[in-house]
């Protein structure tokens, strides 16, 4: 069914709408029953939700419970992207806004003690006038790794309004960029009490609306150097910036796209734990037969899951590649050998091991160069048994080749069967035979001149007639 539908049916607190990963679009706000939540699919899939809804609505309206996993897409001015009314969680989400004065998160108050933690956020709204998070009616809030970034003129990245309630906000790991705006908005509008909790983000402007009653609380963890963002929407970090390695542990253990938190010595600063590519190295060719090889090498999936495998053929396009091995999530490298089969006698090889994670993000060792050896057939040799004429009538043969080789052997035009030395043949006729054997080597080649010995078969020769 549609997401609106699955949302109207879910009636009992406790119940979770699940959305498969794709794209929806909602015309209408999607106001869950208290204590259904809603959830997206699991990174690296995306649930999508775009919505023309304006005019101080909100598309999700959530009561006491979790929305994760969904990218919500804003096209009508003033609107509120996703609404939490009572103690609710939001994370892993991306909310982004084209229309002036909207909302990107708007956190109310249930009762005295509503809190809403909002975790591995980001917001990129790019009009005039508009609000990344908000908080009021006496809502607690607690941010870690978010990030609200953009040039819109007046944007607040994180704004609380205080009447005559007594509230607090915490400020963990998050990035509040708002240069043309402010970082953090306060507005005590009538004799509340607010208290902000500050530490461990990036924020360059704190506003305050009539002071009294506001009580800030600012760390000495700030990272005071800007963030170096991809740019617009992509939130993501860049590998030189400040922010990566710069915040401090808490509850939570992914960012907003399912990455592992952390990634490197500590936790990131911002919605975005920063994604290192994949590394990989390739070692000296070993083992080398005139059919196979082994290729060593390493993998580093910089604290994610992902796959290796070893690519190789006859120029560096390749072509071949060995069977994937699955590499669990892990801080270090990992050492690891291809196995390569099937592969032709006396040619040149080139080779290399491929890392990728489970983001499809790949990287190549270094091509490296091998050479099958060329296969010399093996000799066969007869080491014994009878020649010229034999009174035996089974004669028995020695024979011998290369370490490892297997025999087949043949009377005559017969068929040729497996054999070990010594072979006696079976009972013979009187006349002329050959005795043939040849040899395959370990390799598998077989020798194509086999040794021979002819004979003849005569059980009275050497015998003196006697006379009637």
């Amino acid at each position: 069914c549609s997401l609106p539908v699955a949302v109207s049916k879910a009636l009992v607190s406790g119940d979770t709408v699940r959305a498969a990963a794709g794209s929806y679009t909602v015309d209408s706000p999607l106001d869950l029953k208290p204590g259904v939540s809603l959830r997206g699919a699991a990174a690296p899939a995306v649930s999508d939700i775009t919505t023309p809804i304006g005019g101080s609505t909100c598309t999700v309206d959530l009561h006491n419970a979790t929305m994760s996993d969904f990218t919500v897409r804003m096209t009508g001015g003033y609107a509120h992207g996703i609404c939490s009314r009572g103690t609710s969680t939001l994370q892993r989400l991306h909310v982004e806004g084209t229309a002036p004065n909207q909302i990107g998160l708007l956190a109310y108050a249930v009762g005295t003690t509503s809190t809403t933690v909002i975790r591995d956020v980001s917001v990129y709204l790019t009009q005039a006038n508009a609000v990344g998070i908000r908080t009021q009616g006496g809502a607690t809030a607690a941010l870690d790794g978010v990030t609200v970034a953009s040039p819109a003129a007046g944007l607040k990245a994180f704004e609380q309004v205080v009447y005559d309630e007594t509230t607090k906000a915490t400020i963990r790991n998050s990035i509040l960029d708002a240069p043309n705006g402010a970082s953090i908005t306060i507005q005590n509008l009538n004799d509340g009490q607010s208290t902000l909790d500050v530490d461990y983000s990036y924020y360059a402007k704190i506003e305050r609306v009539y002071s009294p009653g506001i009580h800030i609380l600012v760390g000495d963890r700030k990272l005071t150097e800007r963030p170096k963002l991809v740019g617009g929407t992509n939130l993501h970090q860049l590998a030189t910036s400040p922010s990566i390695d710069a915040g401090v542990a808490t509850s939570a253990t992914t960012d907003f796209e399912g990455d592992p938190r952390t990634l490197g010595t500590s936790v990131d600063i911002g919605a975005d734990e920063f994604r290192a590519f994949p590394v990989a190295t390739t070692g000296k060719a070993a083992a080398i037969t005139a059919t196979g090889a082994t290729v060593p090498g390493t993998v580093d999936l910089q604290g994610l899951s992902g796959q290796w495998t070893v690519q190789y053929g006859l120029t560096t396009a390749y072509g071949k590649l060995t069977p994937a091995v699955a590499v669990a999530a892990r801080p270090n490298a990992t050492a690891v050998a291809g196995s390569l089969t099937g592969l032709t006698p006396g040619t040149l090889y080139h080779a290399r091991v491929r890392a990728t994670n489970r983001f499809l993000a790949f990287a190549n060792g270094a091509d490296v160069l091998f050479v099958t050896p060329g296969i010399t057939a093996p000799q066969t040799y007869i080491t014994a048994g009878p020649t010229g004429t034999t009174i035996q009538t089974a004669p028995t043969f020695r024979f011998a080749s290369e370490a490892g080789a297997t025999f087949k052997c043949r009377i005559d035009a017969g068929t040729w069967t497996s054999c070990t030395s010594p072979r006696t043949s079976p009972a013979l006729t009187k006349g002329s035979h050959v005795f043939a054997v040849r040899a395959t080597n370990t390799s598998g080649v077989t020798d194509l001149t086999p040794a021979t010995r002819s004979f003849v078969v005569d059980a009275t020769a050497g015998t003196t007639p006697v006379a009637p």
